[in-house]
């Protein structure tokens, strides 16, 4: 190649490296104001920010003027409840719902606590009152993260329904892996499964029911989808389905799915829809299905 050739190839800038773009950064203020620029990495310290700005040109900022962000609380709470009642020529009719939960999670665990009951009574002029609705749940599980894309899991979920004639009282216990699939802003899924201890009790035939009254082993496997499309909006949903190894394997699950709307994004007041469907194979009846709407708040 002759030496006038690589001398025109260079005057080109053909063989020039590439132009590295400058970090646009936005830094807000203490005192209200906002500041973009290019950052000046070499320059800039612990103490002081170096950028370069449009219009101003080189501005130093002093770190301890930059506001920062704010840091999300580990603790995050939510209580709503949901009260009808009407009467009509002496028949009335009363329905109440409380839910209440409490989510503490930092970069390495979180711990998740929630509790519900749901009640409905009819009473009549012409006949003894009648419950149509009695039940609640309890459930507190931990989990610990060993990767960004794996957890341990320890849990436990009671269930409570007043009207069954036989397992009332339903007690699962769990622990195992999880398997964060899915994890941004915006969207969270997330598998689960792992062994399980199931144990079932109470109701009027429970010394009938051959599966009453007994512990059984067996596994579970959760889904868990949250959807969050904007600051107003909150979608949820959970299936367990777990299988219980008696005589048989007796499957059980629990699907809920709940819809949040917080009509003001700086309020935690919020208006809610929440559905939950239960099978329950060795209890009686089988399913049970339940429908509240509530108003509450987050904190």
């Amino acid at each position: 190649m002759s030496k006038f050739l690589i001398s025109t190839i260079v005057a080109l800038g053909i063989f020039a490296p590439f132009p590295v773009l400058a970090e646009q950064v936005t830094y807000k203020l203490v005192n209200g104001d906002t500041i973009t620029g290019e950052l000046v990495p070499e320059e800039s310290s612990d103490d002081i920010r170096v950028l370069i700005h449009p219009f101003l040109g080189r501005l130093e900022i002093d770190v301890a003027t930059i506001k920062p962000d704010p840091v999300p609380p580990l603790w995050k709470t939510s209580i709503s409840a949901g009260l009808n009642g009407n009467n009509s020529d002496g028949d009335s009719n009363f329905t109440g719902s409380l839910s209440a939960s409490s989510l503490y999670k930092d970069q390495a665990q979180s711990l998740a606590l929630a509790g519900s009951f749901n009640y409905n009574r009819v009473n009549k002029v012409d006949s003894d009152p009648e419950i149509k609705t009695k039940n609640g749940a309890v459930s507190v599980n931990y989990t610990r993260a060993l990767s960004s894309n794996f957890d341990l899991y320890a849990g436990t979920n009671y269930n409570y329904d007043y009207l069954k004639t036989s397992g009332v009282d339903n007690v699962l216990v769990s622990v195992g892996a999880g398997f964060p699939i899915l994890e941004s802003d915006q969207t969270t899924l997330k598998l689960s499964v792992g062994p399980s201890l199931l144990w079932l009790g109470g109701g009027k035939d429970c010394s009938t029911n051959e599966y009453c009254g007994n512990t059984y082993g067996g596994g579970t496997f959760t889904v868990d989808f949250a959807w969050k499309p904007s600051k107003m909006f909150v979608f949820g949903a959970q299936n367990k389905l777990s299988a219980a190894f008696a005589s048989e394997v007796k499957p059980s699950n629990t699907f809920t799915a709940s819809l949040k709307f917080f009509p003001s994004e700086n309020s935690g007041l919020f208006t809610s829809l929440k559905y939950q469907s239960i099978y329950q194979s060795m209890a009686t009846p089988a399913i049970n299905n339940t429908i509240t709407g509530q108003v509450g708040v987050e904190f």
